[in-house]
């Protein structure tokens, strides 16, 4: 990583978070903050801290997949939603809410890892 960059990421990961409030939080990020033999604690760290329930993440691809960690890992649940590893079908992150719903995505995310729609008459979504 480059640190300039990890540390503007983390920084906008955080706003987000304080932003959402007590709202349920769910993360999609490009970058997997954890696989077989990586860690970055500076993002696990955020994720623990606000509680986040959901972190979505993308970029292993091919055999790369055998090293995801998919599961509760600290408080968190971590699923890969790379297109390959899906087998191009698209996964049901979570029932749209009767209220609010806050989700916070990496900036590259939407790079064709996953597509996401939030959206319900009456029920707005506020996206961070």
């Amino acid at each position: 990583h480059d640190e300039k960059v990890l540390l503007r990421e983390i920084g906008r990961l955080e706003s987000s978070l304080k932003a959402a409030g007590e709202h349920e939080k769910l993360v999609f990020l490009h970058y997997p903050p954890l696989y077989q033999g990586y860690r970055c604690p500076e993002i696990l760290r955020l994720l623990k801290e606000y509680g986040v329930k959901l972190c979505c993440y993308g970029h292993l691809h091919g055999a790369s997949h055998r090293r995801a960690i998919e599961g509760m890992w600290d408080g968190t649940e971590f699923s890969l939603v790379s297109a390959d590893y899906l087998k191009f079908v698209p996964k049901k992150i979570c029932e749209l809410p009767t209220q609010g719903c806050f989700v916070l995505c990496g900036e590259d995310l939407f790079d064709s890892e996953i597509s996401l729609s939030c959206s319900k008459a009456g029920h707005g979504a506020n996206f961070i």
